[in-house]
This record gives C-alpha cells, structure tokens and sequence, in this order.
C-alpha cells in the first residue's frame, strides 16, 4: 500500500504566496532610486526646509525659514519678503505649505499668517480668519489639513477649528459644537479616509470624533458611536 504525505494546508498557501510574490520582489530589487542632495551651495535659500510640495506643472515649491523656493528642476527662484512691496510674502520662515485639489498653493507662516500663493503671477494673498480677537488668533495658528474632499482646515492653539469657506472667502468656524465654552484643547486632526469622520486628538491623550454623515459627535463620556479609541485613551494620561 502506498502512503501518500499530506501537505498542512497552511504550509501550502504560504509556498503558492511566496511563488507568487517572488517576481514583483525581484522586480522592485531591480528597481533604483536616485537621490540629490541640495544645499545652500546648490542654491537653497536656507538649510532648514520645513515643507515641500509639488504643483501640477511638476515644480517643487520649497518652505524654508528664509523664503519660499520653486525648483524646476535646474534653478531655484526665490521669493521673500519685501518691505512695502504689494502681495508680497508677508515674512520669510514658513512653517508648512498645502497644495489643495483647486491647485492652490497654501501657505502657513511661521508667524500664524495664512494665505494663497499665486503660483503664476508670484503673488500672496492673505487668508481672512472670521475671529474676533484677529491679531491674538493670528500668532495662535498651528496647522493647515485638506481632507479628502478638499476642505481646507485651519487649526489654531486656542483649541479652535476652522474651515475655508470657497462662498465667503475665510475661514469660518469649522462645525458648530466647537465652541469656546467647551474644556477642549485640539491638538491635532485627521480626516478618516473613506469615511466622513473627522478626528481631533485633545491634549493629554484622548479623542474627539466628528462624523459629518451622522452629525454626531463622540467623545469622552459621551461615547456615541462607540469609538473604542476614545475608550481606551480617555483614562491615559501624558506625563
């Protein structure tokens, strides 16, 4: 009588995924990135680069502490600011840059100043902030989002949340529970993909989630949707 081995099951979908995998791994070991390194001998206005983005013509536009940089490819141009100069950039150091799905080139200033860079004419427009201590919330900038959709997000220190408002031109408050009144100190935001929820992570841990679909909002102690992160990081606390 012949004895025939049988093959764990296991054992035979893990030799068919490696024999299937193996020719991509081969081809991406073939596969070489070239890498350049600039410097300001190479033409950067500043070693420190904060943010870099690139347009739909394929420039890299470059966020430095002393200027903005488009890069073609063989030449850095550079734009700073100009005293008395109209849209002109309104300081050097920039902390980040967004390029939106309008082709929008953002800029979010080291100083809290926000605006649209004009990538043809070279021209900066500042962003109106619908607030009512302006210059207070101005130096309160932190960060700028652009969510799946292409909402623009502004986020300022102060725990405030605000959004572009395409009708209006400004950034309006982003959703109506946001509120000064609540104990809230937005650290940070995400816009889940695939979903309309929208995360903000509170300092000290926990979480607050937003979800457009459902106008719900989530969060410690008041668990709607059962989010199990805002469960399980509602009792951590930072050192």
């Amino acid at each position: 009588m012949q004895h025939v081995k049988i093959i764990d099951v296991r054992v035979l979908i893990w030799i068919l995924s490696a024999l299937m995998l193996y020719p991509l791994a081969a081809a991406q070991e073939q596969r070489k990135f070239s890498f350049q390194h600039f410097s300001t001998a190479d033409g950067l206005v500043s070693n420190q680069v904060n943010s870099i983005v690139q347009d739909q013509d394929g420039y890299l536009w470059i966020g430095t502490t002393d200027g903005l940089q488009r890069y073609d490819g063989i030449r850095h141009y550079t734009f700073r600011y100009q005293p008395g100069a109209k849209n002109a950039l309104p300081a050097n150091a920039i902390a980040k840059l967004l390029y939106d799905k309008k082709n929008r080139l953002w800029l979010l200033m080291a100083n809290g100043q926000t605006g649209i860079f004009d990538t043809k004419k070279f021209l900066f427009y500042d962003a109106t902030l619908k607030a009512g201590d302006l210059g207070t919330k101005i130096r309160q900038s932190k960060n700028i989002f652009m969510d799946e959709l292409g909402g623009i997000f502004l986020l300022l220190e102060s725990k405030e949340l605000f959004r572009w408002d395409e009708y209006g031109k400004e950034f309006i408050p982003a959703f109506s529970f946001l509120k000064q009144d609540h104990d809230w100190r937005i650290e940070s935001f995400v816009h889940e993909p695939g979903s309309k929820k929208y995360w903000m992570g509170l300092y000290g841990g926990s979480f607050i989630v937003y979800n457009a679909e459902t106008q719900n909002l989530s969060s410690p102690g008041h668990n709607i949707e059962d989010e199990r992160l805002i469960d399980y990081y509602a009792n951590v606390k930072t050192p």
